[in-house]
């Protein structure tokens, strides 16, 4: 025998909300209160009273029989209750299958679990229509027809009103199911504030234990008298039937919804609802009158039979009885007339007594012929009885066949749809694989860029020193024309175009006693010429480098992006020196260190360590921190603006990431808003270094730095066209840190 199992916390949640709606019945006065921990609400279940009373307590009047209402009936009354409870399920369209009256009276857990669900959704959401919340046409789309509106399920309706109200508090999420998007608690957490914002607050979204804001929002939904159906345990595992009946709860108690829409709007919406609610009734109307008309037809049908079947069974009584009755009083009048003869009259003579005789074998041969006749009437009955029998034979194997052609075909399309799934999954599974193929490619393709691109800067800086020793040795054969000897820059060469010392050397082999008697120089100060001559002013152009040289009495704070992309390579590892070289620089303007924010994919509050001054400090949270999700650039922005108003202290920025983030707008706002904010031009910079090969980031971070129409220019950048192919610790090196 198959055992289902079945989810605890919903029998708990269940089992609360039947001893709330039946606790004071008189006719279950021995079995409520329910422990919601124990089995009993399914041996309560199996006794046949509690879904009675639970049905007419939801919708009054659907049970129009008389139920047993004994506290302990017997097995027939039982079913009989049973089948009262589904029959009315049926009528208020429940979707009740594969549960019979039996299944009920057995108590089994799972079944009676989903009717007792399908009664609590009943009650939740029936409610949920314009007839009872008319300022429900406040969610109407401008782009969405009356029709369309009226034709939205209840379910449709709460992520619409949610949704309206995250709306109105300023968040970007969107709520589209009860289970993934709401196990957070974030969306209810602004719901519950918007839906009372002077009892409930947002401070929960500052905790990030899961479980621990679950709780927090469930104190303010007890505020407002709301806190049913869920724990925090089941908010967190992402219960959907638990949160949609929580929601509708809330949704009930206070929807909060203004209705602004115009009298004609209202009136059209109205038009609409009832002609779908009256197209509705109608057709459960015609429906219902139908099975009843149905169920009629039968119950006369069998009713005919019966009485037949006694008609016939009285008369064949009725036919024996006179019969016997015949009989006997024909013994009786030849007693009689045996009697009379002997006692009153003389002896007959041998003709009379003949006479006599002849006339009884008459009357018996006539008392015989009416036996025939009864016993052909009584097997023509016996076979018509026996016909109708096999008749009823024939209909009921024929209704036997008729369900297992049913199963069978059940199964079949059972079948059907797992080779669908199966199908399904494999196709996913090719897609994943080949999607993992693209992505290896992309990244191969990635790769062989990055090294063409290094390739040709390579080339580029061949051709340059090449053009520069050329140009030397002009230089250096006038020099040596001219018997100038040992000088070591010539004139009119700038720092990034000294002489190598080779060079110098070849040219003084003709001119060995001049410049044998001059001074000896150092050949430090002919060292190679830098990678490139625009590097040292990439970064050292920088506000941020511009502060911290100057050794500006600022606070400096470093953000560095932590999404998984950073993982690629020795981005991650760069980064980490980059960022202990700048700590230990940066305690020389301020002595409290730097501070740092790790950032990656959306949450209410990013990671922040204070006072870091030491390259040890940074080993230590880097590796602890792992590159994971994505880049929520707009959120380390907000909390990094609001950190910097909340003091008086000047503050310097310093981004680094390597590529867009996930809402560009968003994060342009924040920015705009914080340059407009701020008093001067010095009281806040934002430098953005890209460690990245994004084209998109690139031009996003150009966009940023010149494109931005705000009160003061705060924003500039370092991007990964500017660096050709150097890590930032490389870069900062250049810039003596």
């Amino acid at each position: 025998m198959t055992t289902h199992s079945y989810p605890p916390e919903e029998k708990r949640s269940f089992t609360e909300y039947i001893n709330e709606q039946l606790n004071d019945d008189s006719d279950l006065q021995f079995d409520m209160p329910m422990n919601p921990e124990s089995e009993s609400l399914f041996t309560t279940v199996s006794k046949g009273l509690l879904l009675c009373k639970l049905v007419e307590k939801i919708k009054p009047g659907t049970i129009k029989e008389k139920i047993c209402t004994k506290q302990n009936p017997n097995p027939y009354e039982r079913l009989e209750n049973h089948t009262i409870v589904l029959e009315a399920c049926k009528t208020l369209n429940l979707i009740i299958v594969n549960i019979g009256p039996k299944d009920l009276d057995d108590g089994i857990p799972h079944l009676i679990l989903g009717v007792v669900w399908q009664l609590l959704r009943f009650e939740l959401l029936s409610q949920i229509n314009l007839h009872q919340y008319p300022e429900l046409s406040k969610l109407i789309h401008e782009s969405e027809g009356v029709d369309q509106f009226v034709e939205l399920t209840p379910e449709e309706n709460l992520f619409r009103w949610i949704n309206f109200h995250l709306k109105r508090a300023g968040s970007v999420r969107h709520v589209s199911n009860f289970s993934e998007d709401l196990k957070d608690s974030e969306c209810l957490i602004i719901l519950l504030s918007s839906v009372a914002p002077d009892v409930c607050t947002t401070d929960g979204l500052l905790e990030r234990d899961l479980e621990s804001r679950a709780e927090i929002m469930l104190q303010n939904a007890d505020k407002l008298g709301c806190r049913k159906f869920a724990t925090p345990r089941d908010i967190v595992a992402g219960n959907s039937k638990l949160l949609l009946a929580f929601v509708a709860n809330l949704f009930h108690r206070h929807p909060r919804i203004e209705a602004t829409t115009s009298e004609e709007k209202l009136k059209q919406l109205w038009d609409a609802f009832q002609a779908k609610t009256e197209h509705h009734w109608t057709f459960q109307k015609t429906d219902q009158e139908t099975t009843d008309r149905q169920v009629q037809l039968q119950e006369d049908k069998l009713r005919l039979i019966e009485e037949e079947d006694q008609d016939e069974e009285s008369f064949r009584k009725s036919e024996l009885e006179r019969t016997d009755r015949d009989v006997l009083l024909k013994e009786d009048e030849l007693r009689m007339s045996e009697k009379e003869e002997s006692g009153k009259r003389p002896l007959q003579t041998t003709t009379d007594r003949f006479v006599r005789l002849e006339e009884q074998e008459l009357r018996l041969k006539e008392w015989e012929k009416m036996l025939r006749e009864l016993e052909e009437n009584l097997r023509r009955t016996q076979d018509r009885l026996e016909e109708e029998q096999r008749r009823k034979e024939r209909e009921l194997a024929e209704r036997v066949a008729r369900v297992e052609q049913e199963e069978e075909r059940l199964k079949e399309l059972e079948r059907q749809q797992r080779l669908l799934e199966q199908e399904t999954v494999n196709k996913l599974t090719r897609l994943m694989a080949d999607e993992e193929s693209l992505k290896q490619q992309q990244t191969l393709l990635l790769q062989r860029e990055q090294r063409l691109v290094q390739l040709e800067q390579s080339l580029k800086v061949s051709e340059s020193l090449h053009n520069d020793t050329q140009y030397n040795h002009c230089n250096l054969n006038q020099i040596h024309n001219n018997n100038l000897g040992a000088p070591l820059m010539v004139q009119g060469l700038s720092r990034s175009q000294e002489i190598p010392v080779s060079l110098l050397r070849q040219s003084r082999l003709g001119v060995a006693d001049q410049s044998s008697k001059r001074r000896s120089v150092s050949p430090s100060r002919f060292g190679p010429p830098p990678f490139h001559h625009s590097f040292p002013t990439v970064f050292g152009g920088t506000r941020f480098y511009q502060h911290l040289s100057h050794h500006d009495e600022r606070r400096y704070i470093i953000v560095v992006d932590r999404s998984y992309s950073m993982d690629r390579g020795n981005t991650w590892t760069d980064t980490q020196l980059a960022l202990a070289r700048l700590a230990s620089f940066a305690c020389r303007a301020d002595p409290n260190g730097i501070t740092l924010y790790l950032f990656s994919e959306l949450m209410s509050q990013h990671p922040r360590y204070d006072n870091i001054k030491d390259p040890k400090q940074v080993e230590e949270i880097f590796n602890q921190e792992v590159p994971f999700g994505s880049t929520d650039l707009t959120g380390v922005l907000r909390q990094a603006f609001t950190d910097h108003f909340q003091q008086t202290k000047p503050t310097s920025i310093l981004i680094i990431t390597d590529g867009c983030p996930d809402e560009k707008k968003s994060a342009r706002k924040e920015i705009v808003q914080a340059a407009n904010r701020v008093r001067n031009e010095t009281e806040l910079s934002l430098t953005f270094v890209q460690i990245g090969d994004d084209r998109k980031a690139i031009k996003f971070f150009k966009m940023l730095d010149t494109k931005l129409q705000t009160r003061f220019k705060i924003v500039d950048r370092v991007t990964s066209d500017q660096m050709i192919g150097m890590t930032l610790d490389q870069l900062l090196q250049q810039t003596n840190l």
